[in-house]
């Protein structure tokens, strides 16, 4: 809603996505844990790439997706993989 409102500042610092989704995977790992599941995250295909954006939105982002993921997930686990297109 802020965003839409446009009272949300976005920043464009270069960032290594990579740590941004290990420090996601740290947090989601001990909930998934708690509730027997595993959960992983496939960053193979951006690790070593700086990326331009805004990395402390993009962790809430993702945290939020994956924390649902885990709430609706009563078996097995979660999984994200990452992949990369290249600007056309």
């Amino acid at each position: 809603a802020k965003i839409e409102a446009r009272s949300v500042d976005i920043e464009q610092v270069p960032f290594d996505l990579s740590h941004v989704m290990q420090d996601v995977a740290s947090v989601m790992s001990l909930r998934a844990r708690e509730k027997n599941l595993s959960f992983t995250v496939d960053d193979t295909a951006v690790q070593g790439q700086v990326y331009i954006g805004d990395p402390t939105r993009l962790q809430q982002a993702v945290t939020n997706l994956c924390s649902n993921a885990l709430k609706f997930t009563h078996a097995g686990g979660v999984t994200i993989a990452l992949a990369r297109t290249p600007l056309a």
